[in-house]
């Protein structure tokens, strides 16, 4: 399988919590000012230690993958 890591910058305009993976965790999608949608994948640990609303508004730097057709979140930091 191929995947396509890469880097999005922007301004978070949207976070959206997905439905719960089969395991019960969390997962969030955010949209970014230019229109890209990226969200976490299933059972990912740092997700818990974000608080996914305070991110709204703020310039980010978000280190994704694509294994499919969804861009997923592999890290994600606030730019100054």
């Amino acid at each position: 399988m191929t995947y396509f890591d890469s880097e999005q910058h922007g301004k978070v305009v949207a976070v959206e919590r997905l439905y719960n993976s089969a395991n019960g965790n969390p997962r969030y999608e955010i949209t970014l000012d230019w229109g890209v949608k990226c969200r976490t994948a299933a059972d990912e640990g740092w997700v818990y230690g974000m608080n996914w609303d305070n991110l709204i508004g703020k310039n980010v730097r978000v280190l994704t993958r694509r294994p499919r057709k969804n861009l997923m979140i592999l890290s994600i930091v606030e730019e100054a």
